[in-house]
């Protein structure tokens, strides 16, 4: 965050403090999701004779996954629009 700002302070174009904002943002869901994912297997390693509550972790697995993805993907579309405003 204070890459941002000090880059908007600087006097960098919004690009890249865009830019900047969209690497911290990516850099900080690796380590999110490795330990949801740690937790959650955990989790349905420990439930595996309840099956109710495997199917739910199962599920929350699920969307984990799908949220990285879509974080990845916003993040990729959102620069590359940026950088094709600039041109």
């Amino acid at each position: 965050m204070l890459l941002l700002v000090s880059s908007l302070v600087l006097g960098a174009s919004i690009g890249s403090a865009f830019s900047n904002l969209t690497t911290l943002i990516t850099s900080y869901l690796i380590p999110v999701v490795a330990f949801a994912l740690a937790v959650l297997g955990y989790m349905y390693i420990t439930s595996l004779d309840d099956y109710q509550r495997a199917a739910h972790i199962k599920r929350a697995i699920g969307m984990v996954i799908v949220g990285a993805i879509i974080v990845v993907i916003a993040t990729t579309i959102s620069t590359e629009l940026v950088n094709n405003i600039k041109k």
